[in-house]
């Protein structure tokens, strides 16, 4: 395969706009033989003719789907001529070497998915910024805080808690013997996909210079609603896969079902339960507010730290609110 493979971009979007325009720019920008890879934009039918005028520009063919992401990528897919397909959102501006970066992951015959880091923008303002530090933190998002690091990882095997939809290729033969992303639930698609990859035998791989930035979603209500899709989504795909659980998902859930029965036994009950949930309070208190002065300290961001405690708390409690709503109901787009 390493004669410089033919790559197929896909970038899914609603209605395209001005944003999907530095998402493109980067994408023609590549330091990678023009010839070897193709740009295919997939988009909700439109009126408008600007995303069409602004996919002419930077050479990308445009097709049009009203469909949730699987079923977008999906059809980026059976239109595409790469043999390596690579995927990124409208809102993101990829790494000039970024094709070659995913591309050298391959080398391996074994490796079918290969992704990397989104970091949150260089000019992003304050409330995108602390909606970034929080879901590069441990404490805010445990093990899948790889995907919104570059520093301090190196290329290792991932699974899929590891790569995200925004910055990820794989085999398009993968693609297809797998049946492709589902198509009726949004998030965790790309989650699904991922985990059927890895049960059919193949391996996953995390590059950490495989690079793009991604938009954030300014805290607070922006950042929640985004997070709650997350746990619905991973709700979902739990009752779907169960194969797929981990602890840890069940966390912010439990931590939520804590919060409401413990506060009600506490009102109830004076000796030791009250004191007990008083002090577990008071330690997770200790947790998220050491953690944002970590943070603050490390990236000499100081007005964030206002913000940060109290998005941490919201954000444990909206994703756990999330994936017992898809757990009970499932998706609802």
């Amino acid at each position: 395969m390493f004669r410089t493979p033919m790559v197929s971009v896909v970038v899914i979007t609603r209605w395209g706009g001005n944003r999907i325009e530095k998402c493109l720019k980067s994408l023609r920008d590549q330091r990678y033989p023009s010839d070897r890879y193709e740009v295919i934009v997939v988009s909700d039918v439109v009126s408008s003719g600007q995303l069409d005028a602004l996919c002419r520009k930077y050479d990308a063919k445009l097709i049009q789907l009203n469909g949730m992401p699987g079923a977008k990528r999906n059809l980026g897919v059976r239109e595409s001529k790469g043999e390596i397909m690579s995927f990124c959102d409208d809102d993101v501006t990829v790494d000039r070497d970024w094709i070659k970066a995913l591309v050298n992951g391959f080398i391996d015959q074994l490796v079918a998915v290969v992704g990397g880091p989104n970091l949150t923008p260089p000019d992003a303002g304050l409330r995108q910024r602390s909606s970034g530090y929080i879901f590069s933190s441990f404490v805010g998002t445990a093990t899948m805080a790889a995907r919104y690091i570059s520093n301090g990882f190196s290329v290792r095997s991932a699974d899929e808690t590891d790569l995200i939809s925004c910055n990820m290729a794989a085999r398009k033969s993968i693609v297809d013997e797998v049946g492709g992303f589902p198509e009726d639930i949004w998030p965790n698609e790309e989650n699904i996909f991922l985990h059927l990859v890895k049960k059919a035998g193949y391996k996953l791989l995390y590059v950490p210079n495989a690079v793009v930035w991604h938009d954030r979603r300014p805290v607070f209500a922006r950042h929640l609603k985004q997070n709650f899709t997350y746990g619905r989504g991973r709700g979902e795909m739990t009752k779907r896969h169960p194969d797929s659980v981990k602890l840890v998902h069940f966390m912010p859930s439990l931590f939520v079902i804590f919060l409401i029965l413990g506060l009600a036994a506490s009102l109830l009950i004076d000796f030791l339960v009250k004191p007990l949930y008083t002090l577990i309070l008071l330690t997770y208190s200790f947790v998220i507010v050491e953690e944002s002065m970590r943070i603050v300290v490390k990236t000499h961001d100081y007005m964030a730290f206002p913000l940060l405690p109290v998005t941490f708390f919201l954000h444990h409690c909206s994703y756990g609110l999330g994936f017992m709503v898809g757990l009970i109901k499932g998706s609802s787009i």
